[in-house]
């Protein structure tokens, strides 16, 4: 088992990161709400499920970064709905994942494709095991 080094404020913390999932649930052509579905330990009317998705769409959409500043203030609209501690583990989880990364020098979360390569390479790594050697060829 692997462990994610990452960077959340200039901590740095080693995390196992874990996603529960049915395979039949899992299209190409999955919507950001849906995704969010999958990897948010919340329902989707939990305040952790609608933070991820604001986190991410924010993230990911228009300037495709959130200042440090920008996600305190996402916190302050929302902190009757979430602690702050739930909040920045909410970020810490996403970078955990490798949806997003933090850059220390600009001090801004980006979006990241850590989660997409692992997913592949998880993918590889169990074809390896269950596809006979004679069929890959």
């Amino acid at each position: 088992r692997s462990l994610i080094k990452l960077r959340l404020g200039g901590f740095v913390m080693q995390k196992k990161a874990k996603i529960v999932f049915q395979y039949d649930a899992i299209r190409s052509d999955l919507k950001l709400e849906e995704i969010v579905a999958l990897i948010s330990t919340g329902d989707r009317n939990s305040p952790e499920y609608g933070l991820t998705y604001m986190i991410l769409k924010k993230i990911t959409s228009g300037k495709r970064f959130m200042t440090k500043r920008q996600t305190y203030e996402l916190y302050m609209k929302n902190r009757e709905h979430i602690s702050k501690a739930s909040y920045y583990r909410i970020l810490k989880r996403l970078i955990e994942r490798g949806m997003i990364v933090y850059n220390e020098q600009e001090e801004k979360y980006q979006p990241a494709i850590f989660f997409s390569n692992a997913l592949h390479r998880l993918a590889f790594a169990w074809e390896a095991i269950v596809v006979p050697e004679k069929q890959k060829n």
